[in-house]
């Protein structure tokens, strides 16, 4: 929920999420690891699915995916590109073009 409540937070990062949960990065990362991600990859694999869904919603198409990615806390766009397009095969441009034809 720390994390969920704050993904648009461009601050939002391992230390502050964990903070917020009141444990420390390595004790979350000790309980992320059984499910074989860490703090850092949820936050981002988080933010990523919230992008992707708003690539896909027919009603945010005039959002620029700049704006969607800014918006869900990912500012560097490049970075944005290749994990969106490690996460779900395609690049985020393609992900809208399935979704808004």
């Amino acid at each position: 929920m720390a994390i969920e409540n704050r993904l648009s937070d461009p601050m939002l990062d391992p230390s502050s999420a964990a903070a917020a949960a009141g444990i420390s990065v390595r004790y979350a990362n000790v309980l992320l690891a059984e499910q074989g991600t860490s703090l850092q990859r949820l936050i981002v694999s988080r933010r990523l699915d919230h992008c992707r869904r708003a690539l896909e919603d027919p009603a945010q198409a005039k959002r620029t995916i700049t704006d969607i990615a800014f918006a869900w806390g990912l500012s560097d766009l490049s970075h944005f590109d290749r994990r969106f397009k490690t996460e779900y095969g395609c690049s985020p441009r393609d992900c809208r073009q399935r979704f808004q034809s």
